[in-house]
C-alpha cells in the first residue's frame, strides 16, 4: 500500500504541478500545490495514527433472552 500510494503520488505530483503552472502562468502556485498536498498528507498520517491507538470500535452484541423451557 505504501509502494501504491507512492507510485501515484510519483505520477501526479508532476502532472499536477505542470497542470497548475500551465494554467497559472507561476511556478509558485505549483509549489504551493506541493506544500498543500504534503499538509493534507501530514495531517492524515497524524489521523490515521490517532485511530490506530484508539483501537476498534466495537458495539457489543445485544443480550438475548433466556430460553423459555
Amino acid at each position: 500500500m505504501i509502494n501504491a500510494v507512492g507510485n501515484l503520488g510519483g505520477g501526479l505530483g508532476p502532472m499536477g504541478i505542470g497542470v497548475i503552472v500551465d494554467r497559472t502562468g507561476s511556478p509558485a502556485a505549483g509549489l504551493w500545490f506541493l506544500v498543500a498536498a504534503m499538509a493534507v498528507a501530514v495531517v492524515a498520517t497524524f489521523d490515521i495514527k490517532h485511530l490506530i491507538e484508539r483501537g476498534p470500535v466495537v458495539e457489543p452484541a445485544p443480550a438475548e433472552p433466556d430460553a423459555v423451557r
